[in-house]
Formats: structure tokens, C-alpha cells, sequence
């Protein structure tokens, strides 16, 4: 079973060979491009070159320092309803970028049919649609995939780290999967480790331990993954997550993080008899 996507194959020195030797390589040139804009784009912020905007609602962000699925989907709309239940009228925002279904991008719409009461806006003008929310009556706004959003101030930063896959690499993108060095955590406010469940205790140990070398202080909380109910497509009944396990299956997903879908399949007891990940 293929665990890794191509790509992922190269950067995690997976695939051997000169071949991917000298992709390694290129993709090591690119970094230093990629790189060199991060830190542009960091001195014009602080010069006060590029203005960070502070906007008249409480803004809580959600985000992450790799690429790829960290869980901040189910965390946005976990944190939205912990917040109704407040009585506090939220707003998500977001850039709305990917792929779309019906011109709308595929994690809005996931966050809409989450969370069918609460407006989300898609915009790439977060400071826009943050005013917008304002004037619609929001009392509170959650910045989705917001932590390297510098253009609007936070008054919390909540950062996720995935449990099987902390560091991306080791390497920032594209020759790994980081975003940001690590030592950008510093500046959470609080650091979810999702599925948190699923890699060894020792592993899940050393990891909080790397994250509270950049951290110090941060407050640490683990999360998992718990499937809810496998759903029938198109006819909407839907099993119990128990319905599957010891039956052979074939599985494929086109989520962030592959890998750790299938974790979840095999710990759930599902014999998985090929799987591919897009």
C-alpha cells in the first residue's frame, strides 16, 4: 500500500536514487527562494512597511506552521460552537483558496454544512470581510488558517500540531512541508496536538518536548480524531463507525494528510486491502 503521495515520498528521503537525489536538491534551491520571501515579507511587517490592522471584533486564529491537513476544519467548528453555546454570534473567515464545488472552495462549504448557522466569508481581504462581519452583527471572528495572517491582529493564536507528522520534514517548503521554522511557536497562545492518538507514547513524548524547547510557556492540549459515522453516498443513511471493522476494504481520500487516514481506518479495525491517497 502506498503510504506517501510522490512528492511526499522525495521530501521524507522515502524514495532513494539519484533521481531523487537531485529532486531533493532542486527542491532545496526553491526553499532558499521561499525562504528569502518569508523573511521580506516578515522585515516589511516589521518596519511597518505593510500595516497590521486592528479591527473592532475580538479575533481568535486557527492555524498551523506545515502544510497539509492538521485538523483545522473540525477544530474552527469545534470553537464555534463552543462559542454559541456562549451566546456569542460568531463569524469565520477565510481566504477561500483550493478547489471549489460550485464556486465555492471545498473547506468552506465543509464549514457551512458544519456549521449552517454561522456565516463564513470568503475573501483574500480578511480586514474587508472582518468589517463586513462587524457590520452584520458578529461578536467575535475566527481567522481560519490565520497564524501566518500577519496583516490582522490576533488577540489569541491558537497553533495546531499533528501529532504524526509535528515538523514537516524537518525542512521548509517545498523541500519539506513547514511553513515556518518551529521556533514560530513561540508565538502561540496555545498549541493543539491533534491525533494525538495515534503515534507511540514515547513519539508523542519526545514531540511535546521539541515543541516546549520553541514554547516554553504555551499551554499544550492533545485532541483526536474520533470518526463519528461512515456516511452512504449518494443516499445519505449512515452506519455506525463499528460497521466496518474486520471487514476488507479498499479505501482512498483526497485529505491533507493521507497517512494518518489510514492510521485511523486500521485502528478502527478495518482491514484495509489497498489504499491511495490523493
Amino acid at each position: 500500500m502506498m503510504l506517501l503521495r510522490p512528492y511526499e515520498r522525495i521530501i521524507s528521503g522515502d524514495a532513494k536514487g539519484l533521481l531523487a537525489l537531485f529532486a531533493r536538491l532542486f527542491l532545496s534551491l526553491l526553499t532558499l527562494l521561499y525562504l528569502v520571501a518569508l523573511l521580506c515579507r516578515r522585515l516589511l511587517y516589521r518596519m511597518r512597511l505593510i500595516r497590521t490592522h486592528k479591527v473592532e471584533l475580538p479575533v481568535v486564529s486557527v492555524g498551523n506552521i506545515t502544510l497539509g491537513g492538521t485538523g483545522k476544519t473540525p477544530c474552527v467548528a469545534a470553537l464555534a460552537k463552543m462559542l454559541q453555546k456562549r451566546g456569542l454570534k460568531v463569524a469565520v473567515l477565510m481566504r477561500g483558496y483550493g478547489a471549489s464545488v460550485d464556486g465555492v472552495s471545498e473547506e468552506a462549504a465543509e464549514l457551512k454544512r458544519l456549521l449552517p448557522d454561522v456565516p463564513v466569508y470568503c475573501d483574500k481581504n480578511r480586514v474587508r470581510s472582518a468589517k463586513k462581519a462587524k457590520e452584520d452583527g458578529a461578536d467575535v471572528v475566527i481567522l481560519d488558517d490565520g497564524f501566518q495572517h500577519w496583516r490582522i491582529r490576533r488577540d489569541l493564536d491558537i497553533v495546531l500540531v499533528d501529532a504524526t507528522n509535528p515538523f514537516g520534514y524537518g525542512y521548509l517548503f517545498p523541500r519539506g512541508l513547514l511553513r515556518e521554522w518551529p521556533s514560530a511557536l513561540r508565538r502561540a497562545d496555545l498549541i493543539i496536538l491533534t491525533r494525538s492518538d495515534i503515534p507511540p507514547t514515547a513519539t508523542k513524548l519526545v514531540t511535546i518536548a521539541a515543541i516546549k524547547r520553541f514554547a516554553h510557556n504555551t499551554p499544550i492540549i492533545e485532541a483526536v480524531h474520533k470518526p463519528k459515522h461512515f456516511l452512504r453516498i449518494p443516499k445519505g443513511k449512515t452506519k455506525a463507525p463499528s460497521w466496518f471493522k474486520g471487514k476488507k476494504v479498499l479505501a482512498f481520500c483526497g485529505v491533507g494528510n493521507p497517512a494518518a487516514f489510514l492510521m485511523t481506518l486500521t485502528m478502527m479495525g478495518i482491514k484495509v486491502a489497498a489504499f491511495h491517497g490523493f
